[in-house]
């Protein structure tokens, strides 16, 4: 759908490249973090990474089950089986193992795992303890492959329910006048309710205050789509968000720049 005045949602970039002659199945998914020197999993040559269906509300209470008709969904794409060589455990808080249908972060032990941080004792116990690697990435096993769905430390939470800044960043991004990619989704601690806010940045190219509000107000709605209630709303203009030398978003310092100071509404 477009509307007047608005970008064209850009296409897919599978569907971008078909006409080139590039196959679906040449695109891998794996796995990877320099901890281990790269990749734990990887998808099998030749064929496409498995999608999963699982019910969003259960998720967010680190259950994973496969939706019933007419619930919400999110899906999540395998990043392949482990690698010769490599082990995974997925482990609650305390770095027990958790039974299968539960969400937990990611353990690994590998045989080109390293042996610490450099000048950094402090942070290599946190995360090395008796041979395996504590990622602070959160993930789930099914039928053998993992898929690794969050950051630890990028969770919010609402009244007691896990919320995914994921979701919040992939529903803003598909608002006609917010610029794809580049929203940042975080929590706001609000002392007075005990909870969290959640807080959105989102790039634009509108640089007048009514179509800024008009769009304030469709950011907003993109969020009770999905069940979430969005507390507050930055429009920045375009390359304001810092993205890693990955290309991920840099959640914590984008973060730490926004509630410092900006014009929040």
């Amino acid at each position: 759908m477009q509307r007047a005045g608005t970008r064209r949602k850009p296409r897919p970039i599978l569907r971008s490249l078909r006409p080139y002659g590039f196959r679906r199945n040449a695109l891998a998914a794996c796995y990877a973090l320099a901890e281990t020197t790269f990749a734990v999993t990887q998808t099998p040559p030749g064929r496409e990474a498995n999608r999963l269906p699982v019910a969003r509300e259960a998720i967010g209470k680190d259950v994973i089950r496969m939706p019933e008709p007419q619930e919400d969904a999110r899906i999540c794409i395998s990043s392949g089986a482990p690698i010769p060589g490599c082990e995974m455990r997925i482990v609650d808080e305390s770095g027990v193992d958790l039974p299968a249908g539960r969400l937990g972060e990611i353990a690994i032990r590998s045989v080109s795992l390293f042996d610490g941080y450099r000048n950094n004792p402090e942070r290599t116990a946190e995360v090395l303890r008796d041979g395996w690697c504590f990622t602070g990435d959160y993930g789930f096993p099914h039928e053998g492959e993992y898929y690794v769905i969050r950051r630890k430390n990028d969770i919010i939470i609402v009244a007691g329910k896990n919320i995914y800044p994921e979701d919040i960043e992939d529903a803003v991004g598909q608002v006609p006048g917010i610029l794809p990619g580049r929203v940042i989704a975080f929590g706001i601690e609000d002392r007075d309710s005990g909870t969290e806010q959640i807080g959105v940045v989102a790039e634009t190219s509108h640089s007048e205050d009514q179509e800024k509000k008009k769009l304030r107000r469709a950011v907003v709605r993109a969020g009770m789509q999905i069940d979430v209630t969005i507390s507050k709303v930055y429009l920045a203009p375009p390359r304001w968000l810092i993205k890693s030398s990955s290309g991920k978003p840099a959640r914590r310092t984008n973060m730490d720049r926004a509630v410092s100071g900006l014009d929040w509404r």
